[in-house]
């Protein structure tokens, strides 16, 4: 059977994600809470909020990652009664999507497909994205993101985008 393209994920994939940066910002919230609350606790319930958030994001009701990365923040700096401000603590997650620190293999698995087409799938905003390869210059064919469909994986719409 001849491969007619690939399709792979970019954040967790290609790059590493932005682990790092949200514990970060999940210990600023931590210092900043009137509340006895741990790290970890904080990260899951962001982390629960935002993924209820994406799965409602759809069509009509579609929203950013960016304006659902900052809304499920708020969220979360609320529930934790901290004074942290979303838009303020949540603009290193951003700026890493556009710089992520990239896998050592990357470019030979990219490589090794040369004679493929490679397609990026991604929930990841378009413009973080497109910044991201661009600033590690990674060669793929094209990038198809939730932002085109206007659907969060895993919902289907964005695999049946990339199929046709």
């Amino acid at each position: 059977m001849r491969l007619k393209a690939i399709f792979i994920d970019f954040y967790g994939t290609l790059v590493h994600e932005d682990d790092e940066v949200i514990r970060l910002i999940c210990e600023r919230i931590k210092a900043n809470s009137v509340q006895d609350c741990h790290v970890g606790d904080i990260g899951t319930y962001w982390w629960k909020v935002f993924s209820r958030m994406c799965q409602a994001s759809f069509g009509e009701t579609f929203k950013s990652q960016q304006e659902i990365g900052i809304a499920s923040l708020a969220e979360t700096i609320r529930h934790f009664c901290s004074d942290c401000v979303a838009d303020e603590i949540i603009e290193p997650q951003f700026a890493y999507w556009m710089k992520p620190e990239i896998y050592p293999d990357t470019f030979p698995f990219i490589r090794a497909f040369e004679s493929v087409p490679v397609y990026i799938l991604s929930n990841i905003d378009t413009a973080h994205i497109v910044s991201a390869i661009g600033y590690h210059r990674i060669p793929v064919t094209g990038v198809i993101t939730s932002e085109d469909v206007r659907a969060y994986k895993p919902r289907p719409e964005l695999f049946a985008e990339a199929l046709n």
